[in-house]
């Protein structure tokens, strides 16, 4: 590879430097046009420096300390109606000196992606506390903005703070007649160190779902930059030895010749390091920063998936390799939408749809795979070899516990050995997804009181039921099959949720004060709704040793099966808040977020959802006039319903609003003209799903009459 320096035209800076700045929030408008500027390098080329020539700037000014910063809440407003949103945490390492604003250095800063249509928006930064709620310390940062077709904008909201702390926002504006680019992620950021590679994924959808070609170029860099970009369709890498500010345009052309771009900048702190552009291992002209097979020779770079990973050494070069899968490492948000299309699991159904595949590193233990949380029909399934449909090891559609659209299975790993994950769509369904991979505790469950293992809050334990008694008498049901004991003590007088969603078997969950007694029961569940599955949530019971027996409702024998149980169990302090008792308050339009994980199942939807679950109550007051309101809860972590009642917040005959599924979507949706009056907002779940949820309240001025659903 040559390495040329080149002069091209330096744009100003787009940072606007203001005194006693402490804070610093950067954000970004990039216009996209449909100019046909091509160009897929992987060396020096001179920039032209016209979307240089676009950068404008905008300040704001606040006053605090931004000491009790965490995260900042980006929020992209139009007309009155929350357009996007994200929430994310602070870099690690701050802001360097070249963007630094004013004389304060050191400012840290976050740094988050929207893509828009052309219009005018307000732009809000909000700073938050570890716990989520707004900082004590600094108020929110807000500017009217404005996005135009084929023009790029950097715009600062500058927050004055005692503190050093900062943050960033880049914002995407994209308007494209025909061809979308609707997502760009750089990783890890696109503030780099020199020498430091950045990888730059796009995303361009269009209304036919078309196969994109693209076309990557440098159109402005600091005079003299030695850089170099590496490109294979949707995938480019970037680095330089120069420090400064590049920026960088892309555009995706579909298969009938229609074509969208999109110009972003890349900030390169100014370093010392030289020659890291000329080491190439495997001496196929690419440099090691940005080869995408370091240690195979590729010359053409081939990346038939666009993963990032050169088909040569590509494990998975049909099916996008989303990397290492870490057991007990947290959730992975990934997405399908826009990667290809190569494989099926066997118990998928209908058309193929595209799919994601993970490695997954052996540890010897028994694994749990969950796709709990997608937005989308999930299908789950995992190999010995990633293509090879021969060696798959197990598959799942949909989870049966939890009676929902998502995938989950469990899975035997050996140490040293390699286990691929591969999440797919059912009957071409794609959208993003959370998977996670967690060890199974499995137990050797016990038969006798004084073998009862214990159950500590918050945990799930797994067991096989062999070598159990039969029988177990309880108000719920006289279970004919094995039974299980498990114990639990309590301090305080506590809430205390019981399930076994995810066995295999028919259950029955009892609870006693004394283990031998039948007579002390203090609770009991068979089947929660229409599943086979049980659920116990026993609300202040008192400090104590209980027995937990859960028994199957059929001998397990006579099945000819084993059972796997699955038990969840989890105490917590009591509370009314977010009930009809002592409702959460919706007091302005925003975002409202929560869980219905630990909350009471008292009410359902009477005309739209049979099957319920936990819920959250809000009260919403409609001033004098009448409002015309909307709620959604798109964005949350399980199949939610909505319904309101007006006035009694008891009597089902109230309701006035209820929505299960919005279009195709899992989530619930309801829009409303509503006069005056108190009404009660209700979040729950489908055929007991529970989770995290995300509310969303839009409100506008009505001489409504009369409130429904649509």
């Amino acid at each position: 590879m040559t390495m040329t320096p080149h002069h091209p035209t330096r744009r100003a800076p787009g940072l606007v430097a203001t005194t006693m700045l402490g804070c610093f929030v950067a954000l970004v408008l990039l216009g996209s046009g449909c100019a046909n500027k091509s160009s897929n390098s992987t060396n020096s080329s001179s920039g032209t420096g016209s979307a240089a020539e676009k950068l404008g700037k905008l300040t704001a000014t606040l006053v605090g300390s931004a000491a009790d910063v965490a995260t900042i809440r980006f929020e992209v407003w139009q007309s009155g109606l929350l357009i996007a949103d994200q929430t994310v945490p602070l870099e690690t390492e701050p802001l360097h000196p070249e963007l630094a604003v004013g004389t304060n250095k050191g400012q840290r800063f976050a740094d988050a992606f929207f893509t828009l249509p052309e219009g005018d928006y307000v732009a809000r930064a909000i700073p938050l506390q570890e716990s989520g709620e707004p900082s004590a310390l600094c108020t929110t940062a807000e500017q009217t903005v404005t996005v135009t077709e084929g023009e790029t904008n950097e715009v600062a909201l500058n927050m004055t703070c005692e503190g050093d702390a900062s943050g960033g926002l880049d914002l995407i504006g994209v308007l494209n007649p025909g061809p979308s680019i609707v997502d760009l992620k750089l990783d890890p950021s696109k503030f780099i160190e020199a020498c430091q590679k950045v990888s730059i994924t796009v995303t361009a959808t269009d209304s036919a779902d078309s196969a994109f070609t693209y076309d990557w170029t440098v159109v402005a860099a600091p005079a003299g930059a030695i850089y170099v970009l590496n490109a294979t369709g949707a995938i480019a890498h970037f680095a330089a030895e120069t420090g400064g500010e590049y920026t960088v345009q892309v555009t995706a052309k579909n298969s009938a010749g229609q074509k969208t771009s999109l110009t972003f900048p890349i900030h390169v702190t100014k370093g010392t390091t030289t020659g890291c552009l000329g080491t190439d291992s495997d001496g196929d002209g690419i440099v090691d920063v940005v080869d995408n097979c370091v240690s195979t020779p590729n010359t053409d770079q081939t990346d038939g998936d666009s993963d990032g990973f050169g088909d040569v050494c590509d494990p998975c070069p049909s099916i996008y390799n989303g990397g290492d899968l870490k057991i007990d490492g947290g959730v992975v948000a990934g997405a399908t939408t826009g990667r290809s299309s190569a494989s099926k699991g066997y118990c998928a159904d209908g058309e193929p749809s595209r799919e994601v595949a993970y490695r997954m590193p052996g540890n010897g233990m028994m694994v749990d795979l969950s796709t709990a949380g997608s937005s989308f029909d999930t299908v789950l399934y995992v190999r010995n070899q990633c293509e090879y449909i021969q060696a798959e090891i197990d598959c799942n559609d949909d989870d049966d516990s939890t009676s929902g659209l998502q995938s989950r299975l469990q899975v035997q790993t050996f140490e040293n050995a390699d286990t691929w994950v591969i999440v797919d769509g059912a009957n071409k369904a794609q959208g993003t997804f959370k998977l996670r991979a967690s060890t199974v505790n499995s137990v050797v469950p016990a038969g006798t009181c004084s073998q009862a293992l214990s159950l500590s809050p918050g945990s799930t334990t797994t067991a096989q039921m062999v070598d159990l008694p039969a029988g177990n008498s309880s108000t719920c049901l006289e279970a004919e099959g094995e039974t299980a004991l498990f114990q639990f003590d309590i301090k305080e007088t506590s809430d205390v949720v019981i399930d076994t969603f995810g066995s295999n078997f028919d259950t029955v969950i009892a609870v006693y004060s004394t283990c031998s007694d039948p007579q002390t029961e203090v609770g009991c569940n068979d089947n929660a709704e229409h599943a086979e599955q049980s659920r116990l949530s026993l609300a202040a019971l008192p400090a104590g040793n209980y027995t937990v027996a859960i028994s199957s409702a059929h001998k397990l024998a006579n099945l000819d099966i084993i059972g796997t149980l699955m038990v969840r169990f989890d105490v917590f302090k009591p509370t009314t808040i977010g009930t009809c008792e002592s409702p959460l308050v919706l007091d302005k339009p925003g975002i409202y977020t929560g869980t219905t994980r630990m909350s009471p199942d008292r009410h359902e939807g009477h005309t739209c959802s049979v099957w319920h679950g936990p819920e959250q109550v809000y009260r919403l007051d409609i001033p004098t006039g009448g409002a015309n309101v909307v709620l959604d809860t798109q964005g949350s972590s399980f199949d939610t319903t909505l319904f309101v009642r007006k006035g009694d917040c008891f009597q089902e005959s109230a309701e006035v609003a209820c929505n299960e599924d919005h279009g195709t979507s899992l989530q619930a949706r309801a829009e409303m003209a509503l006069e005056e009056g108190t009404y009660f907002v209700f979040v729950d779940g489908y055929d007991h799903a529970r989770g995290d949820y995300r509310l969303v309240l839009q409100m506008t001025n009505s001489g409504a009459e009369k409130g429904e659903d649509k």
